[in-house]
């Protein structure tokens, strides 16, 4: 029996428990129209919780549509690389998912990288966008020289510390 046989007949589904299925089907749908239908049906719903807040799907999704909108009128172009250098914050989420929703690709990097460690991952892609901490914009703008960056958008850490978007009374989660 050659190799092709062998994994056709997938011996591996024999050792699963009796509760996994053997066959998932996935939805054929984006990432970002996943987060739509359930921006349509649990708009109030909490979407992030970041430190003591927590954002509806409802503000999320406002706030990406308005970056989407802000990325287009910057020229990003569907298949144009945006490196995302953020930590885990809402800025992060927001900015990859209006990447997406653009038809960008996001290039995500560790905000805790070095200069040289930038400098490596941007030589190996053809990265035009930037977002990063206000923190980051000295080695970014070291890095842009060597590259062709046409905009970088900062952002802080706290920049979403005092917003608070999720309603008070928990009557109507759907609405």
């Amino acid at each position: 029996m050659n190799e092709n046989n062998q994994y056709a007949k997938k011996p591996w589904l024999n050792n699963y428990d009796n509760h996994v299925p053997k066959k998932i089907e996935y939805p054929q749908s984006t990432i970002n129209t996943l987060l739509e239908d359930a921006k349509n049906k649990f708009p109030l719903r909490t979407f992030i919780r970041y430190e003591s807040k927590e954002f509806t799907y409802r503000f999320i999704s406002q706030k990406i549509n308005t970056l989407a909108n802000n990325l287009r009128r910057m020229g990003v172009l569907k298949g144009d690389q945006v490196a995302v250098i953020l930590p885990n914050i809402p800025q992060f989420i927001i900015a990859y998912y209006a990447i997406l929703a653009v038809g960008g690709i996001v290039v995500a990097m560790n905000p805790r990288y070095t200069q040289t460690e930038f400098e490596f991952l941007f030589d190996q892609t053809d990265i035009s966008y930037v977002f990063c901490l206000n923190s980051h914009i000295n080695i970014i703008n070291s890095v842009s020289k060597k590259h062709e960056i046409h905009r970088i958008v900062t952002t802080e850490i706290n920049d979403y510390q005092y917003f608070s978007k999720k309603p008070t009374n928990k009557k109507n989660q759907r609405e």
